[in-house]
Parts: structure tokens; C-alpha cells; sequence
């Protein structure tokens, strides 16, 4: 049985609809409950309609059993025939036109959490990969050891020695991301 298509989320409070296309209806149905719920909802305007009005108030409706290959045209022309108040992008399956602030790329590095496996994952597909001298060097800073550094606990100490040690680094090597992941211990 076809389960891809388009989809209508509407405000029954106010009319306000959102359209979408989906692979997967119910995971899709789930995924925007889910996100809704815990206020980390990508789209904003849907997001605060929930929080001001509350869950209730929305009815997902399946608009159109659609094969996969057909999920964007048929999108786009939901998106054309009704205008949807709660879509940002008006071009289906496009990030044409969007820009996230400067406050939101930050915070795409800064809330970054990587943890153990996942570094230990990608530091194995980098095994063998011929490197640099300059990402030589950058590696070899990174892992030097602690009595290279002001005190004990190294790289990772916020004294103020070894603050100024990493600002000095960064200065000699400026390509360097510094502090662009949080590693989960």
C-alpha cells in the first residue's frame, strides 16, 4: 500500500494550514507531534501556533496518495493552489531563499554534542587518509600533552593561562575551529 503523499496540517482556530510532503505518512504525522511538543519545531510559525493554542487545536489530513517520484510537483502545486499561512518556503523541497541568522549558525556549532562513538567512528574513516603538514601540526597542538600547557588538565582547562595559551594558538593557526563541539564524557 502507497504511503507517500502530501499532507495538510490545519489550525482549527484560526484556518491557518501548513502543507508537506511525506515518505512516510504516520512516521512523518509523529515527527511533527514529537518536535511540537518538545518546542523544537524547525518551522517557527507552526511552532508558535502550538505553544499559543496547544496541540489539540491541529488536524493532520492526508491530502494526496502520491508515488515518490511525484512528492515534489504535487507539493508545489498544493502549495500554489492554497497558500499556506504556516509554510516558509514557498518552493517544495528547496531551501531556496532561506538565510538562518548569524545567532542560528552559531548555535548549530556552540549546542553541537558529539559523543564518544561517533568521534571514534569518524576519526576511523580518517585512518589512512594522507594529511598535510600544516593539518599535521594542527593535530599535533590538539593532542600535545598536558605539561605543554599552563596546568594539568591541558587543552580543556578554562584557567586563564591556558585561555590565553589557546588565543595564542588560534592566533598562529586562525583555520583552526576551536571549541566547535561539545564532547559527551
Amino acid at each position: 500500500m502507497l504511503n507517500s503523499g502530501i499532507y495538510k496540517i490545519t489550525n482549527i482556530i484560526n484556518g491557518n494550514i501548513y502543507i508537506g510532503s511525506a515518505k512516510n505518512f504516520t512516521r512523518r504525522f509523529i515527527t511533527h507531534k514529537d518536535f511540537l511538543k518538545r518546542k523544537v519545531h524547525p518551522n517557527i510559525h507552526l511552532q508558535r501556533a502550538s505553544e499559543l493554542y496547544g496541540l489539540e487545536v491541529f488536524i493532520f489530513e492526508i491530502l494526496e496518495y502520491v508515488e515518490l517520484d511525484k512528492l515534489l510537483e504535487r507539493e508545489q502545486f498544493y502549495l500554489d493552489t492554497l497558500k499556506p499561512e504556516y509554510n516558509i518556503l514557498k518552493i517544495a523541497g528547496s531551501l531556496l531563499g532561506f538565510k538562518h541568522s548569524e545567532e542560528t549558525k552559531n548555535k548549530f556549532y556552540r549546542d553541537r554534542v558529539i559523543s564518544k562513538e561517533s568521534n571514534a567512528k569518524r576519526s576511523k574513516t580518517q585512518t589512512g587518509v594522507p594529511k598535510s603538514e600544516d593539518h599535521k601540526s594542527k593535530i599535533g597542538i590538539a593532542n600535545s600533552k598536558p605539561d605543554k600547557w599552563p596546568c594539568a588538565k591541558g587543552i580543556k582547562c578554562k584557567c586563564n593561562n591556558c585561555k590565553n595559551k589557546r588565543n595564542e594558538l588560534r592566533k598562529t593557526y586562525p583555520s583552526y575551529h576551536w571549541g566547535k563541539y561539545k564532547y559527551v564524557q
